[in-house]
């Protein structure tokens, strides 16, 4: 992974941010449709730890800067 600038209005940060929280909150919805699939039941639970540590990175950034110019890692897991 290599350290990308992204720069954000305090708005667009708190519109993600909020996404990020809707799209949480739904994989263990989609996650209990696809239960007799283990091949997507594992895609969504990797999606909602990629989701999370997003959300974590973001809000840890916040922490640190001002929303308007944050610096996080971006690449394949």
């Amino acid at each position: 992974m290599k350290d990308v600038n992204i720069k954000l209005s305090e708005e667009q940060y708190k519109n993600i941010m909020l996404l990020l929280h809707s799209w949480i909150e739904m994989v263990p919805y989609m996650k209990q449709k696809v239960a007799d699939n283990s091949d997507l039941n594992n895609i969504f639970a990797n999606l909602e730890s990629s989701l999370v540590e997003i959300q974590t990175t973001l809000s840890k950034m916040d922490e640190e800067v001002s929303p308007s110019t944050c610096t996080t890692k971006r690449g394949k897991h």
